[in-house]
């Protein structure tokens, strides 16, 4: 596994912890790739664990059904919006 999956995994991992939505911008920007990659090329197979990342407008996933998304996913109004507030509420470093 590379460093940039892992790092999703722990992304998603916290996004899931914490039960907090983060957008795909704020996603990609921890990651260092374009906000359109994400979905496809990082995220996988649209299930409940990966749709705490979300468009920034709606404050859903992009073409989730209902059952893909966590059954928590807006128990909180709270969403990420900067890949910097991420890292920090992540306790990760600017180069990671």
């Amino acid at each position: 596994m590379g460093v940039k999956e892992e790092l999703v995994f722990k992304i998603l991992d916290y996004l899931n912890e914490m039960e907090v939505r983060a957008t795909y911008g704020a996603f990609a920007e921890v990651l260092g790739v374009l906000p359109r990659s994400v979905g496809q090329q990082f995220l996988g197979e649209k299930r409940p664990y990966a749709s705490w990342v979300v468009r920034e407008d709606t404050g859903l996933p992009t073409d989730y059904s209902e059952e893909q998304l966590h059954p928590k996913l807006l128990s909180k109004k709270s969403l990420i919006k900067s890949g910097a507030v991420l890292r920090r509420n992540m306790g990760l470093s600017k180069n990671t």
